[in-house]
């Protein structure tokens, strides 16, 4: 995942971040000697991972994973009864209140080719110094919400429009 291809698998994502917390966290604890050492580690640290994933209840779904998967309780043995339709609805509504809440913020603009426009650049550090670069011009408009820009001559990049601020030329201002 980068922030010029903000489509990600969260799940994934939440597992290798977990594993990597175990991992650092045994590591740290008793550091391993030999090959076998190791081994077991890697094989503690993805069961303990995939353990915690499977029990931990999700609040989208107001279950656990595993309690889904398997209609049984992680921790108890006692079955669990599943409401699918309840859970797609409930879903379906924190998705829209998300999408308004995020949608309120948006302004809404067409951006034109031959405009010149700033790019977010997150590599950028220091608390007084701006993320912003450019100005660049846009070569092409797509319909899926990004603009090729021209970096230099015979260079271009592709972003989405969300790293993007219209710019405005100061003497203009």
């Amino acid at each position: 995942t980068t922030s010029k291809n903000p489509q990600s698998n969260a799940i994934c994502e939440r597992m290798h971040q977990t594993v990597a917390t175990i991992l650092k966290t045994s590591i740290e604890a008793s550091p391993p000697q030999n090959d076998d050492d190791v081994n077991n580690l890697v094989e503690d640290a993805l069961a303990a991972a995939m353990h915690g994933l499977r029990a931990t209840v999700s609040t989208t779904l107001k279950a656990t994973p595993g309690g889904l998967a398997f209609s049984r309780d992680m921790f108890l043995n006692v079955p669990l009864v599943a409401d699918w339709q309840t859970i797609q609805r409930h879903r379906e509504q924190l998705v829209n209140k998300t999408l308004q809440k995020s949608n309120k913020k948006r302004i809404n603009y067409d951006y034109r080719v031959g405009q010149k426009i700033l790019k977010y650049d997150k590599s950028l550090s220091g608390k007084l110094s701006s993320k912003m670069t450019g100005p660049y011009e846009i070569q092409r408009v797509h319909t899926n919400g990004t603009v090729t820009i021209s970096l230099r001559p015979q260079v271009s990049e592709r972003l989405n429009v969300r790293r993007t601020v219209p710019y405005k030329d100061p003497v203009q201002a």
